[in-house]
């Protein structure tokens, strides 16, 4: 999570769990030790502010938009099924059309 944000704000989620129970990469190795750290940083996050979650959705979004090229030729690698073009298109709009912290805020 701090590669993805950039340091500082994210630092409370990627301490969510310890750096021993994982590989650092989000790899663990059973599965319990996955669910327990997913457990410890969505009680992370849930206490977070608004802010810190649109700076992670917004980070989300620039590496989706970054990546869209290499995601859509693993897909079409992985399934053979589609158009390449047609994948990137998707992975936008993906990116720029999925709803982020606009919908958690109240407007009166």
């Amino acid at each position: 999570m701090q590669q993805v944000v950039g340091g500082g704000a994210a630092a409370p989620i990627a301490s969510a769990y310890p750096r021993g129970a994982g590989t650092g990469t989000g790899l663990f190795a059973t599965a319990d030790e996955a669910v327990a750290a997913a457990d410890r940083a969505q009680k992370t996050l849930i206490a977070g502010t608004l802010a810190l979650r649109k700076q992670i959705i917004e980070a989300i979004r620039q590496t989706t938009r970054d990546n869209a090229e290499s995601f859509s030729r693993m897909t079409l690698a992985e399934t053979g099924m589609g158009r390449f073009d047609d994948k990137v298109t998707k992975h936008f709009l993906a990116a720029d059309t999925t709803p982020g912290v606009e919908d958690l805020q109240s407007v009166s």
